[in-house]
């Protein structure tokens, strides 16, 4: 078909063809914000994630657009055919996308070489950082640029076309520029990893760079034909230029506008964090959200059909955007309840999750939708109002382009480091919203038409008084405490606003930052035991009480178990605890703090109390960086490295728990090193929990576990076997400024120190595939699960399963039994054990039982050990058992065996198996008379004694008769299971992998989809591989 002849003889494409290369730049969108949010990751992994790292990022993403644009631009309109130009760019950037890789380590060599070549100065590492992201991402960003001018100067023949077609242009890849951060947000990254994700990008471009060539072929013999109509379309619709003055006003309110556009944007993103979160989902909603409000915006001007107005659109959305931020502004403080009220009516589980993405989406619009569809419309109006002449088509487009970008950028980096931390969320708003009304005046006053110039006046100056008015009434107050409550974590609906007011009250904050990295408050809470808590972005990091046994711990259990810690490494600053009590150990001569927030740095001076005033300590130094820059440019190695990030369903965070980060840390320990790592249970689903350990432990496989808090997990792991010195551990846990500070968290005594292992996995490797997931650099899957745990509210029982001291004393391998073997324990030990696990229940639930039980077992005539025991023990059956047990009845003796067995488990510990024996008695006797002889029950509970007295061989007997004889029961699934599952354990403490490996496959098999079998699994194949020599 051939193409249509426009006015002045001009040829307009055909539909097919037009809609082709419509379809062709939304395809180009999609790939652009793929990129952007790919680049973001990738540089984050060397540059950091600090704020001054993201705007380097930030920078250089802009600048290569804006150069792009201006450059290829004034291209546009001198080649013969802008379409093959279009369809080169784009072979370009998909061809970069798919060699990424090798530049991404082109440009990691050179941040490095260049931040060591300046001594590893903070200059030194912003110029590595700038020089690698200008090697990285500068050239595709660059070729990015002049896409649209060169596409647009191909598809606009008729001046008639410039508003209508940019718009449409400039509305579809925007368009795509959503969905492509959709994809890449929800979809193809925790599905794909960024690698590949890196290349379906590239194949996009590709494929849209062979469809422009396609259709280019079908308009070759127009080509010259097209430049001469061009000059016939100019000379018949010239239009009268533009005064100089009102050309250089309209171009200085594009860049201006621009800039308070990320104004806007920096200030709700921060807002929006401290309502919503700040997972990976969020952030990928509220920039999905924003665009897509440009993108309507483009969209709703694309419909116009007038050719002239554009200038008085232009300058009313500018009003019309501060306006209605304006008029929002003041309900904005009521956002955190708004969204509880929302996401409260959900059900928290898996299943609701995408409903609760969907909430966040709703809250997302109701802040920014109407302002962006406005501010969507002023770009394309703004190049319609410079286009006079379609033979510079290519050259305006790319200019009014090139000056709004630069302006997003300038914008940014003003709100970023200047705005938000000068005058806060409100301020920098309230400074947009003043801007916008300035950007207004300009563009209309320089309307040609008089009448219209003085009507669109009057109308903005009328509506600013009447909002200004409306503003000054309605803000009443800017209560900041709503918004750093962190009501986004409260799962249960709040009754009213007046209630969230009233419980905020007792928080009073003494430190307020709205930051370049996060917004940072100390608050004190007023209660029966008064509280310090640092929050940042609504979320409490570190407090003077709750955690703080976590954060000492995380200091002492290393430098207790190293043999001579010098050098230590810790990464994340919170209250300063664990430097404070790293300090305490007069060895320890050198001390890198490294923390990406600087706020934070100045906010943990207000934790003194419990930090020792780190920053006076020549010993220390404190570095405002990412701990995986830093540890990728320093050559030092330390003998304890610390680890204690926030929680991993925030953005940025599961960087510092991936492999690659691991493997840093490694070879940054000296010989003998440890590493310590805090994974916290809380907000975490089971398998999440699982996919740590296991990315740990392929790095660290010989490591112990401890249990500070019942949702904390400490990790010390190495590289090599080590055990416990407790000469060496004691004699250093007495140091008075040690003891000074261990007792603080109650955890004075070696004993009861040592009384919170759960896992002792230290003497050989301990590595166990799980699940055969780990969480990379390069598949950052743990960034993408833990928001769903976090959603849940779901904590990670997991930890329970691996915790032994749910065993018996045979099965429970724990430092605590060899101290007690070397160490004949003091009634004031025991009693001060007891009593932290009284008062601290929550850390193991069966802990006072146990220590009580063992303080009366060694001290008999001790009043207090007998009360303590008294007061432990549950209610047992120990007077019916007897009198049932005697009854000649089966059913009756049955009930016996049940009671003396349950009592049994009520009161076993891990430091005691008392009644074992007894109840074994009763339950072999029993099972010796026929009657009973196919009891799955009775061999079940045998199964267990024997296993709990560590008589193995005898134990699998009997539970391998239990899942068998369960089998043949209906309704007895649940039972099989449970024996097979406790049959394989047994199996495996008795060193019988290949037994246990034929027990799963006859027990197990058909359960494979339960959690706990999965995990029996898991351990056998360990086990196999390790008999192996694999």
């Amino acid at each position: 078909m051939p193409d249509a002849i426009g006015p002045g003889g001009m040829r307009e494409l055909t539909p097919l063809r037009a809609t082709a290369l419509y379809i062709c730049f939304f395809l180009s969108g999609v790939a652009g914000l793929i990129y952007e949010v790919l680049w973001a990751k990738y540089l984050a992994l060397y540059v950091g994630s600090t704020g001054m790292a993201q705007v380097i990022v930030l920078a250089t993403f802009m600048g290569g657009l804006a150069l792009g644009s201006e450059v290829l631009g004034r291209r546009a309109d001198r080649v013969r055919s802008p379409l093959r130009m279009f369809a080169f760019l784009q072979f370009g950037i998909g061809v970069y996308a798919l060699v990424f890789d090798r530049i991404f380590d082109f440009g990691r060599w050179a941040f490095i070489l260049t931040a060591r070549l300046s001594g590893i100065t903070p200059g030194g590492l912003v110029a590595g950082k700038i020089l690698a992201c200008v090697l990285t991402i500068l050239l595709p960003t660059f070729l990015m640029g002049g896409t649209l001018p060169a596409l647009g100067r191909h598809m606009i023949r008729t001046m008639s076309g410039v508003g209508p077609k940019i718009s449409r242009l400039y509305f579809l890849n925007s368009f795509g520029a959503v969905f492509g951060c959709l994809l890449a947000g929800f979809y193809l990254i925790q599905t794909y990893g960024l690698q590949f994700s890196m290349v379906a990008g590239g194949a996009i471009n590709l494929a849209v760079g062979l469809v422009a060539l396609a259709v280019l072929t079908r308009e070759r013999q127009d080509e010259r034909y097209f430049v001469e109509a061009a000059r016939v379309e100019a000379r018949i619709h010239a239009e009268t230029p533009l005064p100089r003055w009102a050309v250089a006003a309209i171009l200085v309110s594009v860049s201006v506008s621009g800039g308070v556009s990320m104004m806007y944007e920096v200030a709700w993103i921060r807002l929006l964090t401290l309502v919503l979160g700040s997972s990976t989902y969020s952030f990928s909603l509220m920039l999905a959200t924003f665009i897509l409000g440009l993108s309507i915006g483009s969209f709703l001007l694309s419909l116009r059909r007038k050719q002239t107005g554009y200038t008085v659109i232009f300058g009313l959305s500018e009003a019309a955007v501060g306006l209605t931020v304006l008029l929002m502004l003041p309900f904005y403080v009521k956002l955190p309840y708004w969204f509880n009220q929302l996401a409260s009516s959900l059900a928290r589980e898996p299943a609701t999750f995408g409903l609760y993405q969907f909430c966040t989406f709703i809250m997302c619009a109701l802040v920014m939708f109407i302002p962006t569809i406005l501010q969507g419309i002023t770009l394309p109006a703004a190049i319609k109002v410079i286009t006079l002449d379609i033979r510079r088509l290519g050259h305006r487009v790319g200019y009014v382009y090139a000056i709004n970008t630069l302006g997003t950028l300038i914008g940014s980096v003003g709100a970023g480091f200047a705005g938000l931390p000068l005058l806060g969320i409100k301020g920098t708003l309230e400074l947009a919203v003043a801007l916008n009304g300035i950007l207004a005046l300009v563009v209309l006053t320089t309307e040609r038409e008089r009448r219209w110039r003085l009507r669109s006046l009057g109308i903005a100056v009328l509506a600013t008084l009447v909002v200004w008015g409306w503003y000054s009434v309605g803000m009443q107050s800017w209560n900041r405490q709503v918004l750093t409550a962190g009501v986004y974590r409260t799962r249960e609906r709040i009754p009213g606003y007046g209630e969230l007011l009233e419980a905020i009250a007792k928080h009073n904050t003494v430190f307020y930052r709205d930051g370049i990295d996060a917004t940072i408050s100390v608050e004190d809470v007023q209660k029966k035991d008064p509280e310090r808590l640092l929050v940042v972005n609504g979320k409490a990091d570190a407090t003077t009480r709750t955690d703080m046994p976590t954060q000492k711990l995380l200091a002492h259990l290393p430098m207790l178990i190293h043999p001579d810690p010098q050098k230590v490494f810790i990464v994340g600053i919170g209250s300063g605890a664990t430097i404070g009590s790293v300090l305490a150990y007069g060895g320890a001569r050198h001390v890198d703090v490294v923390e990406l927030s600087r706020d934070i740095i100045d906010a943990s001076r207000l934790f003194e109390e419990v930090n020792g005033r780190y920053w006076e300590d020549p010993r220390v130094r404190v570095h405002w960086e990412d701990a995986k820059t830093f540890l990728q440019v320093t050559d030092d190695r330390y003998d304890v490295i610390i680890s204690e990030p926030t929680n991993p369903w925030i953005a940025g965070i599961a960087g510092v728990f991936s492999r690659e980060y691991f493997e840093t840390c490694r070879d940054h320990l000296a010989k003998g090193g440890f590493f310590v790592q805090w994974i916290q249970a809380y907000e975490l689903e089971d398998t999440t929990f699982f996919m740590m350990l296991e990315t740990f432990s392929s790095v660290f496989p010989f490591y112990t576990l401890w249990n500070p808090t019942r949702s904390d997990t400490v990790l010390v792991g190495s590289v090599s076997p080590y055990a416990p010195d407790f000469a060496r551990m004691e004699r250093r846990l007495s140091a008075p400024e040690v003891q000074q500070d261990v007792n603080t968290v109650q955890l004075s005594r070696m004993l009861t120190l040592l009384s919170l292992q759960m896992a002792d996995r230290a003497r050989q490797p301990s590595h166990v595939s799980w699940f055969g997931v780990h969480h990379s650099d390069f598949f950052p899957i743990l960034e993408y699960v833990a928001p769903r745990g976090f959603f849940i509210g779901s904590s990670a029982g997991g930890a329970k399963w691996i915790d032994v001291r749910n065993q018996s004393p045979s099965n429970s391998p724990l430092w605590v039994h060899e101290y007690l073997k070397q160490h004949i324990p003091t009634a004031a030990e025991l009693r001060e054990c007891h009593r932290f696990y009284l008062e601290s229940g929550w850390v193991l639930h069966n802990a006072p039982r146990a220590w009580a039980i063992e303080w009366a077992d060694r001290f008999p005539k001790d009043s207090d050990a007998l009360i303590a025991m008294a007061l432990a023990m549950p209610t047992t059956h120990a007077q019916t058992i007897p009198v049932v047990h005697a009854a000649n009845d089966a059913r009756a003796r049955k009930l016996a065996c049940r009671m003396k067995f349950e009592d049994y488990i009520s009161t076993r510990t891990f430091l005691s198996d008392a009644g074992a024996w007894a109840a074994l008695d009763m339950l072999e006797e029993t099972l010796s008379d026929e009657s009973f002889a196919r009891d799955p029950d009775l061999h079940r509970w045998i199964g267990e004694l024997k296993y709990d007295l560590g008589m193995y061989d005898a134990a699998a007997a009997h539970l391998h008769a239990a899942a068998q004889l369960y089998r043949q029961l209906p309704g007895r699934e649940f039972d099989a299971q449970d024996a097979g599952i406790l049959l394989c354990e047994t199996l495996l403490a008795g060193g019988r992998i290949e037994d246990a490996a034929g027990a799963y496959r006859s027990t197990l098999g058909r359960f494979d989809a339960d959690l706990k079998v999965r995990l029996v699994r898991s351990r056998i194949e360990a086990e196999l591989d390790r008999q192996a020599g694999r």
